[in-house]
């Protein structure tokens, strides 16, 4: 089984290498027009939503007429590009760690109040979870 059918296809129909390479060639043009495409798409789509008032507004300040929130959001989607390239393991340790750095800032920035109940919500979830699990095990 190949890895480049159509590219193979076309080595077998014109009897030579040079087919394949022709369409490798055309594929990485599009692939790069593509992303191209996609990344300027998905910059300017919220950015007329939210002109339009049903996107929020962030997504509409310009930085040197540059939707700079889209812009961000869909350099986003390269993550999805990266975990084609070195697998999907090293991208979940990228997104962990801004996680936890979005995590962390987070809870500084709210204050001891919140995380305090924060923390005892949570706590009371675990008594209620564990309530309802023996509630369960009860009636099984």
């Amino acid at each position: 089984m190949s890895t480049a059918p159509f590219s193979d296809a076309v080595n077998a129909m014109s009897g030579g290498t040079w087919g394949g390479w022709a369409v490798a060639l055309a594929a990485l043009v599009q692939m790069t027009g593509c992303l191209n495409g996609w990344t300027l798409l998905s910059a300017q789509t919220p950015y007329a939503a939210a002109q339009d008032g049903l996107f929020p507004a962030a997504f509409a300040r310009r930085v040197r007429g540059v939707p700079t929130v889209g812009v961000t959001v869909a350099l986003a989607s390269l993550l999805t590009v990266y975990n084609c390239m070195s697998g999907s393991a090293k991208v979940f340790e990228i997104l962990a760690a801004v996680a936890a750095a979005f995590s962390t800032w987070l809870i500084v920035g709210a204050g001891f109040a919140a995380v305090y109940q924060g923390v005892l919500f949570l706590f009371a979830g675990v008594v209620v979870y564990a309530v309802l699990a023996a509630r369960r095990q009860r009636t099984a």
